[in-house]
């Protein structure tokens, strides 16, 4: 983990996808992830892949999805950095 956040990438500021010798964070990883999906099993990721296959619907929603969790941890009195 410490290596990542060397390299600029906070898995507090979303997830983290290693795809080859590439690296995509937040918003970029969720998008790439969901617009590989082609025949959900379910209709929760079927929701999902179609919410954030698009970029940028991605890019709109996801530091909302950011915030929404920050608010959460705190309320429920959790630290947000999972990292110090």
């Amino acid at each position: 983990m410490r290596s990542f956040l060397e390299k600029g990438y906070d898995i507090d500021n979303g997830a983290i996808l290693l795809k080859g010798d590439e690296i995509l964070h937040g918003a970029e990883a969720i998008n790439w992830v969901c617009s590989q999906v082609k025949n959900p099993s379910d209709k929760l990721l079927k929701l999902l892949a179609i919410t954030f296959s698009s970029t940028s619907r991605t890019n709109l929603i996801f530091p909302f999805l950011i915030l929404a969790r920050r608010v959460l941890l705190f309320i429920k009195g959790i630290p947000s950095k999972l990292v110090v």
